[in-house]
């Protein structure tokens, strides 16, 4: 899986799709993330969210699309940033973060590699460290077909492996998550989700 292939129109398409809300809702983590030590941004597409973090001391990018880091380091002012380029179920590190950020990432995947993906983001942080989660959950009959066409899009241009839209809260919430607060877009359609 790699979004390679659409990271030179990703930006257009989401603001196609959903207006002017994709800044707001790509940049609602970063009053929350001001004032951690270090975050780990997993997904991250092409960076909208990093130039309105402010008062962090360390960020890693963790990307699996070359061009989208390209991208992002061509927005991104932001000078406490660590670009990685690799699959995060096969990174590794022994460092511990204060918040992990999942950007439009845990509905990539279908149930066992969604469940494997909170587990492992659960081990990179520290003991009260916060999950930072924005994505979909299901809407009206309307919005569900969109979703439907995306899975398949994605799937054609970049090898997604998820073919549904998965109850995502559900399952943060069933490996010791916590929700601390929660914000919602576009009538319900995308949430933003602080865990802890």
């Amino acid at each position: 899986m790699s979004f390679d292939g659409v990271a030179w129109f990703y930006d257009w398409l989401a603001t196609l799709v959903f207006g002017s809300q994709w800044n707001q809702v790509q940049q609602a983590p970063a009053e929350n993330l001001t004032g951690k030590r270090r975050v780990l941004i997993v997904g991250g597409g092409t960076g909208i969210l990093l130039n309105k973090i402010l008062g962090v001391e360390r960020i890693v990018f963790l990307e699996l699309s070359e061009k989208m880091i390209a991208k992002t380091q061509a927005r991104c002012l932001h000078p406490q940033v660590d670009y990685v380029y690799a699959d995060f179920f096969q990174w590794q590190t022994s460092e511990k973060f204060d918040a992990i950020v999942m950007p439009f990432f845990l509905d990539c995947f279908g149930p066992e590699k969604l469940e494997m993906a909170i587990i492992k983001a659960r081990e990179l942080l520290v003991q009260d460290g916060e999950l930072h989660v924005i994505d979909f959950q299901p809407a009206s009959h309307w919005k569900n077909a969109q979703i439907r066409l995306m899975y398949l899009f994605f799937r054609i241009f970049s090898g997604l492996e998820g073919k549904a839209l998965l109850n995502i809260d559900r399952l943060v919430r069933k490996i010791f998550f916590a929700q601390k607060s929660e914000v919602l877009f576009t009538r319900g359609w995308i949430f933003y989700r602080v865990y802890s």
